[in-house]
């Protein structure tokens, strides 16, 4: 099957109609599939992607995972794929499921059955759309991830310009801005859990950070969508900035600890989906983590305390994330 146009009709179905993915067991075998849901009231709206060979038992298997959920009212569409000029008349008879075949190498839509005339025409919209625009709307996927990195560049220049260098920040303007400090979160200034992440003490150390925030974002984004990414960057700050406040009594800036929670969201998904992906990216995950883990450790000044809480923040929050959308 063709996955340039499984992405882009997935991506295009949780973007604008709001659905969701989720793995499930396919029978008697080790071998997982994805099915993407939208639940309207009482009813569960499902598609599904097979090919000619396998159509029949793909969609027995997730109607059968979507009755396991407790779904009554269920309307199943498949989406049968292939890139040759095949007969796709004889599939395309009354059954239990909407069906839509698809040409890919032709780009069309062959022909659906009654019920699943919006889908089809959607479907035929995004098939239609040239491959550069597809290349430009996956890149605003990334939106989020870029929106980040331009805030925490413009409290670097702030720190910049207030503390007349732009290689070193002076930690007393720091303080001013919104960094870690004890003291003053004992006072009640619990803000500071989450302004610390956008602020940086050093030209070397904002661009490391948002080279790796580049790097992590744009994969976290991709998986969980924009919302779910906001959630774990987040929240993994906070952790990471907890775990700093309890374990530190040092100042501490830097979105390094939402990074980590970004590695460890790449890491849920890496290990949940590696019988699907491969083992090769679960493998690169834990010897990033590994890596930066060390560095940590055998380098000075480095908020130790903060990357370990941030990590495994983002292991739990993403833990969850994962298991209601996938």
């Amino acid at each position: 099957m063709d996955e340039f146009y499984i992405k882009s009709i997935i991506s295009s179905l949780i973007d604008i109609y709001g659905f969701h993915v989720e793995e499930y067991n396919m029978p008697n075998s080790d071998y997982k599939e994805w099915i993407a849901i939208k639940m309207n009231e009482e009813t569960a709206f499902a598609v599904i992607f097979s090919d000619i060979e396998n159509y029949e038992i793909k969609a027995r298997s997730a109607m059968d995972y979507m009755i396991y959920k407790g779904c009554s009212n269920i309307i199943l569409n498949n989406i049968i794929m292939s890139d040759r000029d095949e007969d796709f008349n004889y599939i395309l008879q009354d059954s239990f499921y909407n069906k839509i075949a698809l040409n890919t190498s032709r780009e069309r839509v062959f022909g659906y059955t009654k019920g699943a005339e919006n889908l089809a025409t959607f479907i035929q919209s995004i098939m239609d759309k040239p491959k550069e625009k597809a290349e430009v709307k996956e890149n605003s996927k990334h939106s989020i991830t870029y929106i980040l990195i331009g805030i925490n560049i413009i409290f670097y220049i702030l720190s910049a310009y207030l503390s007349g260098s732009i290689f070193n920040i002076d930690p007393r303007v720091l303080i001013v801005l919104g960094a870690k400090y004890n003291p003053l979160i004992q006072q009640g200034q619990y803000y500071r859990l989450i302004t610390a992440m956008f602020l940086h003490g050093g030209l070397l150390h904002i661009f490391l950070n948002m080279y790796a925030l580049k790097a992590t974002g744009e994969i976290v984004e991709s998986i969980y969508g924009k919302t779910k990414f906001i959630i774990i960057y987040f929240l993994s700050g906070i952790v990471s900035s907890l775990a700093s406040y309890i374990f530190s009594d040092g100042v501490s800036v830097g979105a390094s600890g939402a990074i980590f929670g970004l590695l460890g969201a790449c890491l849920i998904f890496a290990s949940k989906m590696k019988e699907k992906i491969g083992k090769s990216f679960l493998t690169n995950i834990l010897s990033v983590i590994a890596i930066n883990i060390f560095i940590g450790i055998t380098m000075p000044n480095i908020d130790n305390f903060g990357h370990i809480g941030g990590l495994l923040g983002g292991i739990l929050i993403s833990a969850i994330l994962f298991k209601d959308n996938y």
